[in-house]
Order: C-alpha cells, then sequence, then structure tokens
C-alpha cells in the first residue's frame, strides 16, 4: 500500500483469529547463538471499514483493547514451541498514525536447533486489520549493552532537570513547566522564543553509537500561545504559522556546520490538551561519528509559541 511519503506499506486483512497475522520465516543462520538482537517494526490497525482501531499499548494480556504482539515459532525434531513477545516500547499508542513496536531477544540453543524459525505479528482482535512497515532484526552493539549509553540526552525532564539544555540563537529560556501532562509531574517548556527557528538544543554524545545504527529518535510535545492557551499545529507544515516542532541535527566538524533535518512519521492532529508523540527514525552516519560536536535542535512554532516537551530519547 503506498504511503503519504511515496513509500509504501503492507496490510494483512481477512484475519481469522487473534492468532493469524502476517507470517515470516526466519533464517536463523544469519544470526549468532547467545548474542542479543533488537527486533523493531512500524505498525498501525485499522477496522475492516479503514477507521482507525482504538487499543491499548499498556495492556499485556489479548483483551479487546490489546494492540499487537510478536510470536516467535520454533520447528523443532518433535514439537512446536511458540516465545511471544509483547511491545517494549513504553509510549502511548496513536490509532491514527504508525506506532514503534520493539522487543529484545537473545538467540538460544534451541532456537539454532531448530529446524525452520517462523515469526507473526497478531495479537489484535481478528476483525481489525494490521499494517505494518520498517520490520527489522539487529544486532545489539556492545555500545547498546553499555549502561552509560543507555540515556543519552543529559536531562531528564520528568524531574524538572533543564541541565544540558540551551536555547538557538539566544531566544528565550528553557525552564520547568508547571501543571503536568499525561502523568509527568514537570515537562520542560521554552519560552520568550522571538523567531520560528528558536528553540531548544542539546550536544549529544554520539561516541555511544556505531556507524550506520537506525535510530529512534522521539519526544512529548505541545504549544501554547503566549497566554497560555493551547496553539494548535500541523505536523511536517514549511510554514511557520500552524506548523508543530521541527528538529534537526547540527554536525560540526573542522570548523564548518552541515544540518539533517527529521521529519515526524506521525500525523496525528496536535489540536488536545495532552502532549502527543514526535517520532523520527535516521541512520547514523560516518561524520556523526567524527564530529566535533552534534546538536540536536527543537524548534519551528511561530515566534512567541511556547514549546513544551518532554521525555527526549534516542534509542
Amino acid at each position: 500500500m503506498p504511503d503519504q511519503s511515496g513509500g509504501y506499506y503492507l496490510q494483512y486483512s481477512s484475519r481469522n483469529s487473534k492468532s493469524d497475522g502476517p507470517k515470516q520465516y526466519l533464517d536463523i543462520s544469519c544470526l549468532d547463538e547467545e548474542v542479543s538482537y533488537n527486533f523493531s517494526a512500524k505498525i498501525k490497525l485499522s477496522n475492516v471499514d479503514g477507521t482507525p482501531f482504538s487499543c491499548e499499548n499498556s495492556e499485556k494480556s489479548r483483551t479487546d483493547t490489546f494492540c499487537a504482539d510478536v510470536t516467535f515459532e520454533l520447528i523443532l525434531s518433535s514439537e512446536k514451541k511458540r516465545i511471544r513477545f509483547v511491545n517494549e516500547d513504553s509510549g502511548s499508542w496513536s490509532e491514527n498514525g504508525f506506532n514503534d513496536f520493539r522487543f529484545s531477544f537473545k538467540v538460544t540453543e534451541e532456537m539454532k536447533a531448530a529446524q525452520a524459525v517462523y515469526f507473526t505479528i497478531a495479537g489484535s482482535n481478528e476483525d481489525t486489520m494490521i499494517l505494518f512497515d520498517d520490520v527489522i532484526i539487529a544486532r545489539v552493539t556492545e555500545k547498546e549493552n553499555d549502561i552509560s549509553c543507555g540515556h543519552i540526552v543529559n536531562s531528564v525532564a520528568k524531574l524538572g532537570d533543564s541541565t544540558g539544555w540551551n536555547v538557538f540563537q539566544r531566544g528565550g529560556t528553557v525552564t520547568k513547566y508547571f501543571g503536568g501532562v499525561n502523568g509527568s509531574d514537570s515537562p520542560l517548556q521554552q519560552t520568550g522564543r522571538t523567531k520560528s527557528v528558536n528553540g531548544a538544543v542539546q550536544i549529544i554524545d554520539f561516541s555511544c553509537f556505531a556507524a550506520n545504527q537506525v535510530l529512534n529518535f522521539s519526544f512529548q510535545f505541545k504549544l501554547e500561545e503566549e497566554d497560555g492557551s493551547l496553539l494548535p499545529c500541523k505536523k511536517n507544515k514549511g510554514n511557520t504559522t500552524s506548523r508543530c516542532v521541527d528538529v534537526a541535527i547540527r554536525i560540526t566538524r573542522s570548523g564548518s556546520n552541515s544540518w539533517t533535518r527529521l521529519v515526524n512519521d506521525g500525523d496525528d492532529p496536535v489540536d488536545g490538551p495532552e502532549l502527543t508523540t514526535y517520532h523520527s527514525k535516521f541512520v547514523v552516519t560516518m561524520e556523526m561519528i567524527s564530529a566535533e560536536s552534534v546538536m540536536v535542535l527543537l524548534y519551528g512554532p511561530k515566534a512567541g509559541a511556547t514549546i513544551i516537551f518532554d521525555d527526549v530519547r534516542f534509542n
């Protein structure tokens, strides 16, 4: 099926049960025993009439509000064995866009000895369609196992800690946002922005990543007018009057700067009082690894708009 960016995704329909879903053979000979791997995919659910299907990502059993799971099926010499995995991404599930689904697993001796291994994406009500894209199994690198690389962004916004956050082109200030939204006691906010390019910035230590590694970048956000009223916005829009938060990565090498702009892959409308999710995926380049510094910039809304953000992370 074509998507809005000109690419394609796959759709599985006419399901007979909650266990029915797209099934794929996994060439286990390509994986190493006792080594950990990350499984990731983008998943969206819809009813048979094409309307969005609402589900709870926090639900772990196959109830009527369950979203999705992945089951590995091992064909052994005397039996079939199934290993079920649920989503380890803790973000809320967007019914209007594709969602991150990920988990980690270790290749066992039994898995390597299997005659065949398959995995199936399923779990939701049988009268839903499963839309999926970007299914990836990637080896967990030593750097990913390093606990010092577990939280790259140098502050925990949920504790109101603005350490490491500065402002771009001296436009405004980053402070704790009082009021609490989406279960967070204290997100951060950037106020006093005089231009759309003013944004919150932080230097990121890319030594924790490996070249050609696929990274997810995500955070929660909403916008307010200068008087504190809600400011609705549209994602990935070029004009400065209705655009949401954009993200750019600045790479500094040999005294010169180059920029990479990320694209929000969600399409939820941003018009409510709750925080919404920004998510983008990109590939780490050698230029990022060898750079003198790498800076991430959250910017974009019209001048005067307050950017409220939380739970900024690379994974």
